[in-house]
């Protein structure tokens, strides 16, 4: 049995008054009459007045009605909260109650009560008992993310031995970073009551509040009530409870997982599709973070927050202050570097009624140099110990909340003011949140202050200035981003931390990922959104989007590794040019409503800044992986101290070699993510090398199972992650690549087979399931089938005002390409669109039966006539029958064929690897006419068919 728990001592008189703010019943001393008490509900100060008496209100004319009004008060109000708690409408509870009634034995009437003699005696004081048997709260239930419904039955599996349940208690102590922060208790439990920090009285906590949880000593659990911490039996709250629902949530989820990738379904209904294409999260990886895609939805934040838990953790403070301690560099040489800096406790802040930027009266760098100094400040706390410094931040944070109360103001520059500080004033304080000498009447204040920066926050990248979705370049969208997940963070605002990983995921603006990172050439580079404006410019959105990952990753979420590590790709093509390497691909770029093409690189301010130090550490120290030009990056810039000279410097907290540096890694990961783009008869490999690799071997083996061979040696110190074959011709290979370590020790990657193949085959056959696949195309209404080329078959109608498909992301991610479809067009307004493939207007490849007088294929990574951009023209589309069409890509030649013949051919030096998350059937990318007609047999091949087979494709009619 858990020891008592000694109840905090009683004041010999005591009498019970109600709060006149909240109504919450407190239990006080007489001694406290005409004084001045604060509320352990809601914090709020009042007079303590003598209660009452009953005799006292029935003067005041408490009558039978007011006794009946009451009454159906709480009755309502009983009901309402059970349905809350229940997660249920009122017909579900009484329909509850009824089964329950029925499935008890005879003679009986099913109880939830617990006797009171179970009740541990210490958990009640004497004299205070209640007059009913407590009720514990049922189990708690935790949401788990939608999943994918399936339109048919699945064959139920054979059965099995059931697996043995895990012990929570266990689980706890194995993830202390996933106990919940709050619990509810199942007990009433007494509380002191404090005013000024003396205690004045108890207040008795009723079953169902919510208290923190502080600390873990099964079998008892620390836990706080208003500021007041007590040492309560596990039992006593429903922690074995949530705990047991949380290691169900992630066996759930680890099984949907395995389910999708092994159930095939076909759905033709648009109510079946709408379920089948609701995705649950992924399984947790490795290292117990959820990986996430471009298709999957919220909730993200199934588990309570981590705090502290937007840029640094609990777990990075220690080994900080431990490294510190220990004298060990580079640590040390950083710490040493925030010791001297200057702004410290002899700082005094200038806090504003409003932060300016972009017009006269700009006030934004006082405000940054005060966002900065009680980051530095909290931080030193947080290593040291040393309370001046805490009391110094939070006096910051206060002034700011008591002066600002007006958003962020000045021009359009506004949102980059609101992203900016808005983060930096967060990270600070979420460092500071349980610092004791923190009042929570000023942690308040501070909260609805940060809310100010988020409403800008969500203003830009909802509103945009009145702009289109990529009008703004990649740092405007990712220093708001940045903001709005680390506000979400300190709020404990779960729909704003999934509203910014959505927007990271999905976004309309440059801030996608997908967009951010646009061009990912053969040789596995990855372009980012500002290579060709200037190179401060494209360092610091990356590096925001980069603490981005940071604060989700602290969070229980993975978006560092997000599409085969992205975010990676960017950094290392970055870091490359930067290092002075001048032979980094590049395509032609621009952004909607942007004059000019940016084309080259562009050399604007080309150097190394201090911006490397978090993705190396993550994808080397904790990875494993090779990241050659990040990786010389980031030594090259330290020690990394803090922010100085011209303003923009402040844009960041700096000191990040003391923040982020992990110890090395012992030995590295084999090879991942081999990628492979074929052209013609050559085969461009790329993937992530090991962090310990000395050597890669490049193995090849003909068909499906032949053995490999070695067909290239690659030195490490190369610093190349990728490799150009030219096999014999054939239609299939397989590659891998091993790496091979200083110890000699073979390290295998898995092997990738290479093959000419149909990728994508749509036969909207009274369907929009893939053919053989598991991908199903999305459709703007219902859809609506006609006779197809051929007697017996059907066609998808489009009806030129809504009608239009949405294909898969990525559907026509490859270099040498075939598309071809049956089209039958009514005619009508002219750039109608039977495909459009990409991510905005300048950024896809189309086709459409009358583009200006004719039949006319563009791809583009500009905007259209401009350089970046290639056109086949032909003759336009004859109306009202049936053509096929198709369109082939080799090397750099394009070729538009009609009814199997050739039409138009020429040159096409673009490939369409560029951001494919608007992949449309019927739809342009512009506000063009919506198609009219029906398409039947769309296919999307990963090379270039000959002209042969593209005359046998038209005869083959399906």
């Amino acid at each position: 049995m858990p020891s008592p728990v000694q109840s905090p001592p009683l004041l010999s008189v005591s009498m019970i008054v109600n709060c006149p703010h909240c109504r919450h019943a407190i239990e006080v001393s007489e001694n406290l009459i005409n004084k001045v008490a604060d509320c352990p509900s809601c914090s709020r100060r009042f007079v303590v007045k003598r209660p009452v008496t009953a005799a006292v209100q029935s003067r005041r004319g408490f009558g039978f009605v007011s006794f009946f009004l009451l009454a159906l008060l709480i009755a309502a109000g009983s009901l309402a909260f059970a349905c809350w708690k229940q997660q249920a409408t009122p017909a579900d509870l009484v329909r509850r109650l009824i089964e329950r009634f029925n499935s008890a034995p005879a003679g009986e009437t099913p109880s939830p009560s617990v006797p009171l003699a179970e009740i541990p005696p210490h958990l009640v004081p004497p004299g205070d008992e209640p007059d009913e048997p407590l009720i514990p709260l049922p189990p708690a239930t935790v949401p788990v993310a939608p999943t994918e419904m399936a339109a048919e039955q699945v064959p139920p599996t054979p059965a099995s031995e059931p697996a043995q349940p895990i012990d929570p208690r266990v689980w706890l102590t194995a993830n202390p970073l996933l106990r919940p922060s709050q619990v509810a208790l199942t007990l009433q439990v007494r509380f002191a009551l404090k005013t000024d920090g003396k205690v004045v009285g108890s207040v008795l906590a009723p079953v169902g509040t919510l208290v923190d949880v502080l600390d873990l000593k099964d079998p008892d659990v620390s836990v706080s009530y208003r500021g007041v911490s007590r040492l309560i039996p596990i039992d006593a709250t429903d922690l074995l409870d949530r705990t047991r629902a949380e290691i169900k949530r992630r066996e759930t989820l680890t099984q949907l997982a395995v389910e999708r990738t092994t159930v095939r379904r076909e759905v033709s209904s648009a109510a079946a599709l709408a379920l089948a294409t609701r995705k649950a999260l992924p399984a947790p990886d490795p290292l117990g973070r959820i990986q996430l895609t471009a298709e999957s939805q919220p909730p993200y934040r199934t588990v309570p927050f981590v705090h502290p838990g937007a840029l640094h953790t609990e777990e990075d403070l220690k080994r900080m202050a431990t490294r510190i301690a220990s004298g060990q560099q580079p640590w040390k040489e950083t710490w040493d570097l925030l010791q001297s800096s200057n702004l410290n406790v002899g700082r005094r802040p200038r806090p504003f009624s409003q932060v300016i930027r972009g017009v006269p009266g700009n006030n934004y760098t006082p405000t940054q140099l005060d966002a900065n100094t009680a980051y530095q400040c909290a931080l030193r706390y947080r290593l040291t110990g040393d309370t001046a410094q805490a009391d110094h931040a939070v006096a910051i944070l206060k002034a700011w909340s008591v002066t600002m109360k007006k958003g962020v103001g000045g021009n359009s520059n506004f949102a980059l003011g609101a992203g900016i500080i808005g983060y930096e004033f967060a990270c600070a304080g979420e460092l500071l949140r349980d610092y004791p000498g923190w009042k929570k009447s000023d942690f308040d204040a501070y909260k609805d202050f940060l809310r100010l920066f988020l409403a800008g926050n969500r203003d830009f990248l909802v509103r945009r200035n009145g702009t289109g979705g990529t009008h703004y370049r990649l740092n405007w969208d990712t220093c708001n981003l940045l903001s709005m997940i680390s506000i979400a963070v300190v709020l404990d605002e779960p729909a704003t931390f999934d509203e910014a990983v959505t927007y990271f995921l999905r976004g309309i603006g440059n801030g996608n990922i997908d967009r951010a990172i646009w061009y990912v050439h053969p040789d596995g580079s990855g372009q980012t959104e500002e290579m060709g404006r200037d190179q401060p410019h494209n360092s610091s959105g990356l590096e925001w989007m980069a603490l981005f990952c940071q604060v989700a990753w602290n969070q229980g979420i993975d978006l560092y590794g997000y599409d085969n590590n992205r975010l990676l790709r960017g950094f290392e093509y970055v870091a490359r040019y930067n290092l002075g390497h001048d032979d980094v691909p590049y395509a032609p770029h621009t952004t909607y409503k942007m004059n000019y093409v940016e084309n080259p690189v562009s050399p604007s301010g080309r150097g190394i800044p201090p911006r490397y130090e978090l993705v190396y550490n993550h994808y080397v120290n904790r990875r494993g992986l090779a990241a050659p030009f990040v990786e010389e990056a980031a030594l090259k810039t330290r020690p990394v101290g803090g922010p100085a000279g011209h303003p923009s410097a402040y844009d960041f907290f700096g000191f990040t070699t003391l923040t982020y540096t992990l110890p090395p890694i012992e030995k590295g990961a084999p090879p991942s993510g081999l990628r492979a783009v074929r052209s013609e008869r050559q085969i461009d490999l790329s993937w992530w090398g090991s962090a310990k690799a000395k050597t890669y071997l490049i193995k090849r083996a003909s068909g499906d199972t032949a053995p490999f061979a070695t067909i290239a040696t690659i030195d490490a110190a190369e610093k190349k992650t990728n490799y150009t074959d030219t096999p014999p011709d054939a239609d299939s290979f397989r590659y891998q690549i091993v790496a091979i370590d200083s110890s000699g020790r073979e390290l295998a990657g898995d092997p990738l087979t290479v093959r000419k193949q149909l990728i994508a085959h749509f036969t909207l056959d009274n369907t929009l399931a893939e053919a053989g696949g598991p991908r199903i195309a999305a459709h703007s209404g219902t859809p609506a089938y006609g006779p197809g080329p051929m007697p017996g078959t059907q066609a998808l109608v489009f009806n030129g005002e809504s009608d239009f498909l949405r294909l898969p992301r990525e559907v026509a991610d490859t270099r040498d390409i075939t598309i071809a479809t049956w089209v039958f067009w009514n005619g009508g307004g002219a750039y109608q669109r039977i495909f459009d493939i990409g991510g905005d207007i300048t950024k896809s490849l189309w086709l459409s039966p009358d583009a200006g007088g004719k039949l006319r294929f563009m791809i583009t990574t500009t905007r259209g006539m401009d350089p970046g951009t290639s056109t086949l023209d032909a003759a336009v589309l004859p109306a009202n029958r049936w053509v096929h069409l198709a369109v082939t890509l080799s090397g750099d030649t394009g070729t538009l064929y009609v009814n199997g013949q050739s039409v138009a051919s020429g040159p096409v030096a673009l490939d369409p690897l560029f951001t494919q998350n608007n992949d449309y059937l019927g739809k342009s990318q512009y506000a063009d006419p919506l198609f009219k007609g029906k398409l039947a047999d769309f296919r999307i091949y990963n090379y270039a068919l000959a002209p042969a087979d593209i005359a046998a494709l038209h005869q083959l009619r399906r």
